[in-house]
């Protein structure tokens, strides 16, 4: 009889205010100390506000030498507070962070969770964390979480997949170009406004940044060749990107005014673009740009254009 009030003792607050949880943490080298604070933190708001769990951190640096047994584990635990330990390690394979959850159940004294999360970009740590919670949260598996469509796979708007270094991508474009600081206020003598249609051969040469050869025709303007660099400032999701173009430019609109003159010259164009929609196969962007060609007359312009980009298969 005392054993059995004892044991209504112990688990009638459990069915109050749901289990208590404990998250043994340690300091790893192989994530941002911030990255894993916050995700941490997103895993401990998810589990607690929808699932009903008081969550707490234990930490201890020496975890790694002893994660994997469970007595020692339970061991740390044995005032009986908890019911379960939850333990998270982080590996780096490439470029793709691998989270995994170990979850001890310590009135078995058996890991009844051993997930594993792939994250292919720091903005994933949200998607990651809320997995982690439902994975706890529903007692399923990721993969009968997806399957019942409680999870959506890659996270439907926030995941993105990892895009690899040396990777081809072809883009198209098109848009409008204002003049502003020409000579007789007209491009390549003849227009206020000039159609803009553009193609790009892209390489992705690192994490952050593009080398492009880009073939411009300011319709019925001009036709011009140039190299381009741009700088990504967070590859792999919807981001802004800035960088600049550099080539030459035949302004063959000029010809019938002004024969004996320039009508071509360097062309410079800096520019700044968001990329978004982003997937493995395809980037939709919008760029704005000025144009500035060092014929006789300087002619120049503001642009905006939109376009698409379509990719290759990368190493």
């Amino acid at each position: 009889m005392k054993r059995a009030i004892l044991f209504l003792m112990l688990v009638l607050p459990l069915w109050a205010f749901g289990e208590k949880i404990a998250i043994l943490d340690y300091n790893p080298t192989t994530i941002d100390e911030n990255a894993r604070k916050s995700f941490i933190s997103l895993f401990i708001d998810d589990l607690s506000g929808k699932y009903n769990y008081s969550v707490s951190t234990v930490s201890d640096s020496m975890l790694p030498n002893y994660w994997g047994d469970k007595d020692k584990i339970a061991d740390k635990f044995r005032n009986g507070e908890y019911t379960k330990v939850v333990i998270f390690k982080y590996y780096y394979i490439n470029e793709t962070l691998i989270i995994r959850m170990d979850v001890l159940d310590l009135l078995s004294k058996k890991f009844v969770i051993n997930e594993n999360l792939n994250l292919s970009d720091p903005d994933e740590i949200e998607y990651a964390a809320k997995a982690a919670a439902t994975v706890l949260g529903e007692r399923k598996s990721l993969s009968e979480l997806v399957k019942n469509g409680i999870l959506v796979s890659n996270n439907v708007t926030a995941r993105k997949v990892r895009r690899s270094k040396g990777e081809n991508s072809f883009g198209i474009s098109t848009g409008y170009m204002w003049n502003t600081f020409t000579y007789d206020h007209l491009y390549a003598g003849h227009y206020k406004k000039v159609l803009m249609l553009n193609c790009s051969f892209i390489t992705e040469t690192t994490d952050n940044s593009r080398v492009s050869i880009n073939l411009d025709w300011p319709v019925a303007a001009g036709i011009a060749a140039s190299i381009g660099y741009s700088y990504i400032t967070h590859p792999g999701v919807n981001t802004a990107y800035f960088g600049f173009d550099f080539g030459a430019e035949y302004d063959y609109a000029r010809k019938d005014i002004n024969p004996n003159s320039s009508i071509g010259g360097v062309l410079l164009r800096p520019k700044i673009g968001f990329v978004m929609l982003n997937s493995y196969y395809t980037s939709v962007y919008i760029e704005g740009a000025g144009r500035f060609v060092t014929t006789d007359f300087l002619d120049s312009g503001l642009e905006i254009r939109a376009g698409i980009l379509f990719r290759g298969g990368g190493n």
